[in-house]
């Protein structure tokens, strides 16, 4: 398991990464419709 200093040290380029893949996906769902 991941340590929870390492989440707390990782957590803004997580969150970074994860808003870059939602619009992605939002993307690719509205081009799906």
């Amino acid at each position: 398991m991941i340590s929870p200093d390492a989440l707390n040290l990782r957590s803004p380029s997580l969150d970074e990464i994860f808003d870059d893949n939602l619009s992605i996906f939002e993307q690719l769902y509205w081009l799906k419709l």
